[in-house]
C-alpha cells in the first residue's frame, strides 16, 4: 500500500448534488481513515468547491494558531549559493515586470517551473511529477484532482508522494478556496498514513500569483503561514522553505 506523506490542491470539475450530500455528513472520527482508489467518472467529486469551514465542520478540524513545527519549517536554514541567488533575483525581476499579465500557463511556464528547476527534486530514490490524478473515498462519496506537482518515489510513476506545491493561479482570476481545497487534501494525505500505521504530518502549499501560503497540518490540527511575496526579498525565504523539504524527505525516506 502506497504511503502518502503531505497534500495536494486539485482542479477539476464538481458535482454539486454529490458534493452537497457529503457536506450534510456529521463530522467524521479521526480514526476513520480514507482510502485511495480508482472510480469511474461520473462517480468523481472534486475538491475545487471545498471551503475551509467545510473541512473543519466535517473532520472536526481547527486552526493552530502557534505551532512550532509551522514556525520551524518557516525558519528554514537551506543554503542558497551566489548562482541561485542570481537566477532567483532574475525570477523574481520577471514575476515584477508580468505577474499582472500572465495567466496561469504562464505563470506555471516562466515562473514556477524554472523556480522548482533550481531546487531539482531528483535522485535515485525519489523524483518530481505533474498532472497526476488521485482519487480518494470519503464515505460513499468519492472525489479527485490533479495534482499539479509532486516529488515522490518512483521515475515514471509516481509511488509515495512527500511534497506538492500548487494552485499556482494567476492574479487577476484568483480561486473562491486555495486554504479548503488543500486542507481536505491533507486530511486525506493523513488518514491514509494512519491506515499505514505511519505517523507523517502532511506539509503543503497553494500559490496565488506573486503570494506563496505554507500549511503545516496534524492530527485534526492546521496551521498556515502568512503570504510570502515572490516579487520581494521574501523570494529567497521561500526558496530555503521549498528547498528545506530535501531535508524532510530524507528523514520520511527512512520509515517507509
Amino acid at each position: 500500500m502506497d504511503r502518502l506523506q503531505v497534500a495536494w490542491i486539485y482542479f477539476g470539475k464538481v458535482q454539486p448534488k454529490g458534493r452537497d450530500r457529503l457536506l450534510n455528513k456529521q463530522p467524521k472520527n479521526s480514526n476513520n481513515p480514507i482510502n485511495v482508489m480508482e472510480m469511474d467518472d461520473d462517480k468523481l467529486l472534486s475538491f475545487d468547491y471545498w471551503k475551509l469551514e467545510d473541512v473543519e465542520r466535517i473532520f472536526n478540524i481547527s486552526v493552530d494558531k502557534a505551532s512550532d513545527a509551522l514556525q520551524s519549517w518557516l525558519a528554514a536554514d537551506a543554503p542558497i549559493s551566489v548562482d541561485e541567488r542570481t537566477q532567483l533575483n532574475l525570477l523574481r525581476e520577471r514575476l515584477v515586470e508580468n505577474v499582472q499579465d500572465w495567466n496561469e500557463a504562464a505563470l506555471k511556464f516562466y515562473f514556477f517551473g524554472p523556480l522548482m528547476s533550481l531546487i531539482w527534486f531528483k535522485n535515485e530514490q525519489y523524483s518530481s511529477f505533474l498532472e497526476n490524478k488521485l482519487t480518494i473515498e470519503v464515505e460513499d462519496q468519492v472525489v479527485q484532482g490533479n495534482i499539479d506537482f509532486m516529488v515522490a518515489t518512483g521515475r515514471q510513476t509516481p509511488r509515495t508522494p512527500f511534497y506538492t506545491l500548487h494552485e499556482y493561479k494567476p492574479e487577476p482570476g484568483y480561486t473562491s478556496y486555495p486554504l479548503g481545497q488543500l486542507l481536505i487534501a491533507m486530511v486525506a494525505a493523513q488518514k491514509r498514513n494512519e491506515a499505514a500505521g505511519l505517523d507523517l504530518p502532511p506539509y503543503g502549499a497553494y500559490v496565488m500569483g506573486r503570494f506563496f501560503f505554507f500549511v503545516y497540518f496534524y492530527k485534526n490540527r492546521y496551521a498556515q503561514s502568512l503570504a510570502y511575496d515572490a516579487t520581494q526579498e521574501d523570494i529567497f525565504d521561500i526558496y530555503a522553505i521549498i528547498k528545506k523539504m530535501k531535508d524532510y524527505i530524507e528523514v520520511s525516506l527512512e520509515q517507509i
